[in-house]
């Protein structure tokens, strides 16, 4: 076994491969790139990259700048849809046209925004109480009217001034 090692080192190290592992290092140098030259390359795609991306934001800035300034007759459209909205339903109805990418009108037509408004609106009703239409001498027996019907001289002279309709200074003239 040791001679057959031998055999095939001595073999490995014959001039002929040699020759060739130096021919390969050769072929490696002049395979061997130009530094120089790549970075001039990557440079200028960079130079390129950057005056494209310049100019795709310049093409993109004044359309933003247009939509920006808004014209009369949106701000009258804006103004109608958001009058008679107490603030949530601004609030709710502005995020609404946003997500939707739609104007205030069509969100506020929307059926998503009439649905929570029309909970929202419920639940504000329901929250706040009704007011009262009864008015103070109704609670004490029926309209004035009435009261004055069934009420005593004296009684009625008192009705009288607590509703405003005839003076102190008159009655006490009478008695």
């Amino acid at each position: 076994m040791t001679e057959e090692i031998q055999e095939e080192i001595q073999d490995s190290e014959t001039p002929e491969e040699e020759e060739d592992f130096e021919e390969t290092e050769e072929e490696v140098e002049e395979e061997e790139p130009d530094y120089k030259e790549l970075f001039e390359r990557e440079q200028q795609k960079s130079k390129g990259m950057y005056k494209r991306l310049k100019s795709e934001q310049a093409k993109k800035t004044p359309v933003a700048k247009a939509e920006s300034v808004a014209n009369p007759f949106e701000i009258a459209e804006i103004t109608s849809a958001l009058q008679g909205l107490d603030e949530l339903e601004r609030d709710r109805l502005i995020k609404e046209a946003k997500l939707g990418g739609i104007s205030l009108s069509e969100a506020k037509k929307s059926e998503d925004y009439k649905l929570w408004q029309k909970g929202y609106k419920g639940k504000v009703v329901s929250k706040t109480p009704a007011p009262s239409t009864k008015q103070g001498t109704q609670s004490r027996g029926g309209t004035l009217t009435e009261q004055l019907a069934n009420a005593t001289p004296a009684e009625r002279n008192k009705l009288l001034i607590k509703a405003g309709l005839v003076s102190d200074r008159y009655s006490s003239e009478e008695k």
